[in-house]
């Protein structure tokens, strides 16, 4: 199901606290998206960031479909129809590449991974994971909130 953003509407955002709402309204304007989703897809995710809907064909998504280190997620969609896919979870930046690079290798995606800097989800504290199509150029910025004492 897809949500349309209106800006300053954050209804769709998963708990308030600990975000960074004027970075996550920077990487929504800056990259043109109408809508955003947080269910889980059940196909392949190549052929849902190229169309940006489920076809209804899976029952149950195999574990090999999974996208690995998938937490605090959305799939974020532009106005021709295509989506990215976007998860902020916690770890090493160096294990989370790893992992999800030949993952995305693996279905002919492309997927950046950024530190703390670049998440809205408890910034500095989380990376930002951006999966999307060959070609297409997800634009992300730095959090201006400060790190918070640990």
């Amino acid at each position: 199901m897809w949500t349309k953003l209106k800006k300053g509407k954050y209804a769709w955002l998963y708990a308030y606290e600990s975000k960074d709402l004027e970075l996550l309204q920077k990487f929504i304007d800056g990259n043109g998206f109408v809508s955003v989703s947080r269910s889980r897809v059940y196909m392949p995710i190549k052929w849902f960031l190229q169309h940006g809907r489920d076809v209804g064909n899976y029952r149950y998504i195999d574990d090999e479909l999974r996208f690995p280190y998938a937490d605090h997620d959305y799939y974020f969609k532009y106005p021709s129809g295509e989506c990215v896919y976007i998860s902020q979870p916690y770890g090493d930046i160096a294990d989370t590449e790893l992992v999800v690079k030949a993952w995305a290798e693996t279905f002919g995606i492309k997927v950046e991974v950024y530190d703390g800097e670049y998440s809205w989800h408890y910034p500095h504290n989380s990376l930002l994971v951006v999966a999307s199509l060959p070609g297409r150029d997800v634009k992300v910025f730095k959090t201006t909130a400060e790190k918070e004492a640990a």
